[in-house]
């Protein structure tokens, strides 16, 4: 989890820019013929057309598409549903060491005796507890396919060099006071994945350290050296790595809200390591996030390594551990997230995570509801009682990594400055188009696809922010549909033959 999360004065700020953001943009979208996003910010506009350029390609959506996974053990079933509805293609796991290994179980390095197949509690009182490997277990069942990105996150205090600095006091940071504690850490965690769950190499990615800028005040600082410790920690996580199999990608530098660190680790030679790079954005609304997005992955991406993108959280909506996605505006915003992501050099995104959380008093700093989810806690801490309900970002980002997933984004042509639109061309699937209004009074927008004589007969109308199925269709006449939009919404658009 990321460092915080700045709060409400740089809130308002944010917010004022949000409509000016949301203008000068072409979006992606998927196509599979063709996929839109828009956002509208003023009322009581005239018909507007948008023109959607299939043959004029600008990038490509994220490739891998997942979430930090939460998981309930005592709640498998619910938890494989959501997982399911979502859509992903990738889970990703923080790996807590001061969890599975609070104390050196060997002195002998390479001679590993750490059991992964264990449960831990998360809220004694409700009976709830969780166990890593029953989640991956049961989502590679159904979902062989799936990717497995897995965070170094924490250091046992009795490897650390600096103790105490995690969670309380439970774990410390990073660089280990022993490295070949460490490589036996990473070479045990991936034997676990490739040999007790199976998951084939080439589907398995690492992280060898998080957020090594976060500092001080956060309870999750888990690195305190400098570039040499790191770039002395690649290299051992790459070779203990390449002791299981030389198929798991190893990235990093997991840094937060910045690519300082990272640019220096690779001056120095760091990307001898590296598979990817992995950064983390969390900042106070679409335009403050949308412009960390695309400058860090520019930056990163000039070094010809894919980017990935592996939390995000939004700061309009809490700060820390207690961002709360319940309003509708948070699925608003999300779907501009979205874009931005979209049409970033970006290989993967990882949202940081599938549900808020309710842990016991025994997790002293983080004890209570901890937030960040796409739905609520299984005490509807903040739903009066309903457990697990469903938040409007959870449908956002399903019917994006559902509908946005594949082909190439393209070029838009859209004179408003309140309008932001997404298309993504595949010529195997019908096009998508997706659009939120700010405005109150109905807007006429009319969308027209310009160089192309493929023929669509009919428009089908998701409300992407409550659910993943069309409620309604619209005809399509001489190339072009029209359509009303009004109040604050996001609708994706399929067109079908």
């Amino acid at each position: 989890m990321g460092e915080a999360r700045k709060g409400k004065g740089e809130k308002r700020e944010a917010n004022r820019d949000f409509g000016l953001r949301l203008t000068a943009y072409s979006q992606r979208s998927y196509l599979p013929g063709l996929a839109l996003w828009l956002l509208l910010c003023l009322p009581g506009l005239l018909a507007q057309q948008i023109s959607i350029f299939p043959d004029s390609v600008i990038s490509s959506p994220p490739k891998f598409l997942g979430v930090e996974g939460t998981w309930v053990n005592e709640d498998s079933a619910l938890f494989l549903e959501r997982f399911a509805l979502l859509g992903i293609n990738t889970v990703r796991i923080q790996m807590p060491m001061f969890k599975y290994e609070p104390e050196n179980e060997n002195a002998a390095p390479y001679n590993s005796e750490i059991n992964f197949n264990r449960d831990f509690d998360l809220d004694a009182e409700r009976g709830k507890t969780i166990g890593y490997h029953r989640m991956l277990r049961n989502l590679l069942r159904r979902h062989p396919d799936l990717n497995v990105s897995i965070n170094i996150w924490d250091c046992a205090n009795w490897l650390a060099s600096t103790r105490g600095t995690f969670f309380g006091g439970r774990s410390g940071a990073f660089p280990p006071a022993y490295y070949p504690e460490y490589r036996e850490w990473i070479s045990s965690i991936a034997r676990w994945l490739t040999g007790d769950l199976k998951v084939p190499p080439q589907r398995i990615m690492f992280a060898f350290v998080n957020e090594p800028n976060a500092r001080g005040k956060y309870p999750t600082t888990a690195f305190k050296g400098d570039v040499r410790d790191l770039l002395t920690m690649a290299r051992a996580a790459r070779e203990a790595l390449d002791e299981v199999s030389r198929e798991i990608r190893l990235g990093g530098i997991e840094e937060i809200n910045s690519s300082g660190i990272t640019e220096r680790f690779l001056k120095a030679g760091g990307g001898d390591y590296l598979d990817f790079l992995s950064f983390h954005v969390y900042g106070t609304g679409p335009f403050q996030i949308g412009n960390r997005i695309s400058g860090i992955a520019a930056k990163l991406a000039q070094s010809g390594k894919p980017v990935y993108l592996t939390e995000l959280g939004d700061n309009d909506y809490g700060k820390d551990f207690l961002i709360d996605y319940r309003p509708r505006d948070a699925g608003v915003a999300m779907a501009s997230h979205v874009m931005s992501i979209w049409r970033a050099p970006l290989e993967s995104f990882q949202m940081f995570r599938l549900s808020s959380s309710y842990y016991g008093s025994d997790h002293a700093q983080v004890a209570g509801w901890k937030g960040y989810g796409l739905f609520e806690d299984w005490r509807g801490t903040h739903t009066d009682g309903e457990a697990y309900r469903i938040h409007s970002v959870f449908w956002v980002l399903a019917n994006s990594f559902r509908h946005l997933a594949g082909g190439k984004v393209v070029q838009v042509r859209c004179d408003l400055r309140q309008v932001d639109v997404l298309a993504v061309w595949d010529p195997s699937a019908p096009a998508i188009l997706a659009a939120y209004n700010l405005g109150r009074e109905k807007t006429d927008l009319v969308f027209r696809w310009e160089g192309r004589e493929e023929q669509w007969h009919r428009v089908l109308v998701t409300d992407a922010l409550s659910g993943i199925e069309p409620s309604r269709e619209l005809p399509v006449q001489q190339g072009s549909f029209s359509f009303a939009a009004s109040g604050r919404g996001v609708v994706l658009f399929r067109l079908v033959r």
